[in-house]
C-alpha cells in the first residue's frame, strides 16, 4: 500500500466517525443547554439546607435544632460530628469546618 492510499483510507475512516457527531450537532439544541437525565441533578434546595463553614455549634443548634445523634470529640484538635436526618456537621472545636449530605447509608468498616 502506497503512502497515498493510506493517508486516503484514513481520511475516509475519519470522514466516517465524525459523520454522526456532526449530525447530531447539526440537528441538536443550538441554546448550549445541557440536557441532565432525572435523578442525576442536584437539589439545590438540600444543598442550601446545610450549615456554613465557620457557623458556631450554637449557630447550628439555633438553626436547625437539636441533632438526632452526637458523636463526642476526638483527636486534636477536637472533631465532634453532629447526625441530622439529611446531613452530618464536622466540628473543629466549636467551629463548622464541613457539612456533608447523606445520600445513602455509611459503610462499616472491619
Amino acid at each position: 500500500m502506497t503512502r497515498m492510499q493510506v493517508t486516503v483510507i484514513i481520511g475516509l475512516l475519519t470522514l466516517l466517525l465524525a459523520s454522526p457527531l456532526m449530525a447530531q450537532s447539526q440537528t441538536g439544541d443550538r441554546s448550549g443547554a445541557l440536557s441532565v437525565p432525572p435523578g442525576t441533578q442536584f437539589a439545590p434546595a438540600r444543598l442550601e439546607n446545610r450549615p456554613a463553614r465557620g457557623l458556631h455549634m450554637d449557630q447550628v443548634r439555633q438553626r436547625y435544632g437539636e441533632p438526632r445523634r452526637l458523636r463526642p470529640a476526638v483527636g486534636e484538635p477536637p472533631i465532634t460530628r453532629w447526625y441530622y436526618d439529611d446531613f452530618v456537621v464536622v466540628f473543629e472545636h466549636q467551629w463548622v469546618i464541613r457539612a456533608v449530605s447523606i445520600d445513602q447509608p455509611p459503610v462499616k468498616r472491619n
